[in-house]
């Protein structure tokens, strides 16, 4: 994710923040989120850190499977 240019220290550490909570859900459809690394001055982009899932990629799944019903 990239911060906007321009952005005060404050406003950098606001949109962090606001990333942040908004990443966190305890849902099972929803990848887990561990961290959120702010931007920088020198890095204006916050890092997501993530639950690695293994799973086939949509390609795959069309691949193998053609396309998906509607209800899917």
């Amino acid at each position: 994710m990239r911060t906007p240019p321009g952005l005060s220290a404050e406003e950098r550490s606001m949109f962090g923040e606001r990333a942040l909570r908004e990443a966190h859900t305890n849902h099972p459809g929803v990848v887990a989120i561990y961290d959120l690394v702010p931007a920088t001055p020198e890095d204006y982009a916050a890092y997501i850190v993530m639950e690695l899932i293994e799973a086939p990629s949509l390609t795959d799944l069309l691949e193998w499977s053609g396309p998906c019903p509607r209800s899917e």
